[in-house]
């Protein structure tokens, strides 16, 4: 079937508020979303944490005050009008006549809940697209839960939605509550959302929309997030604790991770991705049905044990030629290496057949989970994609060739025992073997190249583009949530980061064979780099 959607996710995020409670005085009327938040407009956290999860496409749902709000923010998203503030539901039908059709999925947020991160909605989008749920929303567990809707489970599974107003008592003591950020499959959200009925209030409420899913017996899956990102701002005194939450999380951003340790393996998380293929269902597969929908979340909540040694991710755009070989490569190794440990494959919209051999790989290789969408978005895309996804603490980046082979590896971790936080595979360094040398035009232009990208960005680093760097844990989630480019120059941009953010990165020498097949374009992507170089300096990254 021919595929007429051309984007997996789009963002929805509900700013129509006028938050009355936190106005200073009379005759303000600026809307909830544009008080100040440390010094930011309120919206602007829920837009950076669509962007740092590669939702570029975002729709404002606005009302009262709609032109102060295109006037802060301009033509940066879509709009859609709501006349009337009815509830959360009547809300998300405002957007339909704006998104049906263009995307896959919705990922829903609202304006006022400042707090939550890149990396859960990257775990929202992973967790729904790996499930081939219907919706899958953020669920956190609270000592107490006034004032929230509770998750009501049967056999271990979402049954329902309470709002706390028609909850029973023992329904009030649920800690597990809705933490108001959902990832939906479109079709059935925008074929569905016209049978939600006012409620005894008045109000068209989201939430109806589980019960109908539930009742159709389609997939409801949870993701359990940090208690503290579903705050949201309705109150000055809750205005205050966002401010205080986010300017701590600067605060441990700013100062990295020490003290490493090697990682042990962890106890195995309920619901393990690795159960599960998913996709964005442009080959129309769907993932194999699991009994448990719900997995504990970890990442970007740094006070938590993680629940593996190593993740590695693996980028793979028209592999077929060598990804079933490169991968079952590297579950061999870690199978006699690494106790705990999980391989991500990121499909970036492969049009041969990459993503056939990697469904059958699944039903081969346990610890397996795959990523894919449709549209070819650039190597940086796919590579975000797949760190933010990861669970481990230490987090490996290798390319699908395998031109470093995974036996190097070791190599990198002895550079995070020894402090360093990003360990940087080069063919530069002291250590370095090319024991296959690309054409010496290649190797010319790349060491050209290289002294523009120290110049200019990352003195000291010989070499930046060798496919193969092992991160902590805390490093990767710290640097991918802010990184923007989407092709080959991402590799600078996460090294400038990394330093940018106090984390220590070590270059180390490895062994490397050049690989016929690069898609990089000598001239083209040289080109194109050196413009990079410039975006990254020049980039408002939000951080000191």
């Amino acid at each position: 079937m021919e595929d007429t959607i051309s984007k997996d996710f789009h963002g929805l995020v509900l700013a129509a508020g006028m938050g009355k409670r936190l106005r200073s005085g009379e005759g303000d009327n600026r809307p909830k979303v544009l008080r100040q938040v440390n010094g930011r407009y309120m919206i602007l956290y829920a837009l950076d944490a669509l962007r740092g999860a590669g939702v570029a496409d975002i729709c404002l749902v606005v009302g009262a005050g709609a032109d102060m709000v295109k006037a802060a923010l301009s033509d940066s998203v879509e709009y859609a009008y709501q006349e009337k503030q009815l509830g959360s539901g009547h809300a998300t039908a405002s957007a339909r006549s704006v998104l049906e059709g263009k995307s896959r999925h919705i990922l829903l947020m609202c304006g006022d809940s400042p707090l939550f991160t890149s990396a859960t909605v990257s775990a929202l989008k992973a967790e729904h697209i790996q499930n081939g749920a219907i919706i899958t929303l953020a669920s956190a567990e609270l000592d107490d839960p006034t004032g929230y809707g509770r998750i009501i489970r049967r056999d271990g599974k979402v049954a329902a939605i309470v709002e706390e107003k028609c909850a029973s008592a023992e329904e009030k003591a649920i800690k597990e509550i809705n933490g108001g950020c959902y990832a939906f499959d479109s079709k059935w959200l925008w074929s569905n959302i016209d049978r939600i009925q006012p409620n005894e209030t008045g109000e068209i409420c989201l939430t109806d929309l589980v019960q109908f899913a539930i009742e159709d017996g389609e997939m409801v899956a949870t993701v359990q997030i940090p208690a503290e990102e579903v705050l949201g701002v309705n109150t000055p005194e809750q205005l205050k604790q966002a401010e205080e939450i986010l300017r701590s999380r600067g605060s441990r951003e700013s100062r990295g991770s020490r003290g490493k340790t090697p990682p042990q393996p962890s106890p195995k998380r309920r619901g393990s991705l690795s159960r599960c293929i998913g996709t964005a269902s442009a080959a129309g597969y769907r993932c194999n049905k699991i009994e448990a929908v719900s997995c504990q979340l970890t990442a970007d909540s740094l006070n938590q044990p993680s629940t593996l040694a190593l993740s590695v991710v693996t980028p793979a755009y028209n592999e077929e030629t060598r990804i079933g070989d490169s991968i079952r490569a590297i579950a061999a190794y870690l199978s006699q290496n690494t106790p705990a440990y999980e391989i991500i494959v990121v499909n970036d919209g492969s049009s041969d057949s990459t993503l056939e051999i990697l469904q059958k790989l699944h039903g081969e290789i346990a610890r397996l989970t795959i990523l894919t969408y449709s549209q070819n978005m650039g190597k940086g895309y796919a590579v975000r994609q797949g760190m933010l996804a990861a669970k481990g603490d230490w987090v490996l980046m290798t390319d699908a060739d395998l031109a470093a082979p995974i036996e190097e590896l070791p190599k990198l971790e002895e550079a995070l025992r020894n402090g360093a936080d990003l360990a940087v595979g080069s063919r530069a360094t002291v250590g370095s073997v090319r024991e296959i040398h690309q054409p010496f035009y290649r190797e010319l232009g790349g060491q050209i190249l290289n002294l523009a990208i120290q110049a200019i960005a990352v003195w000291g680093i010989r070499d930046t583009q060798c496919g193969f760097k092992l991160f902590t844990r805390e490093c990767a989630q710290a640097v991918f949530p802010k990184c923007f480019l989407n092709d080959f120059s991402f590799d600078v941009e996460v090294i400038y980061l990394a330093r940018k953010l106090g984390f220590k990165v070590k270059e180390v020498g490895v062994r490397w064979y050049h690989r016929e097949g690069s898609k990089v374009h000598p001239i083209r992507d040289g080109i194109r780099l050196l413009v990079d170089l410039f975006r990254i300096r020049t980039h408002k990254y939000g951080c000191k």
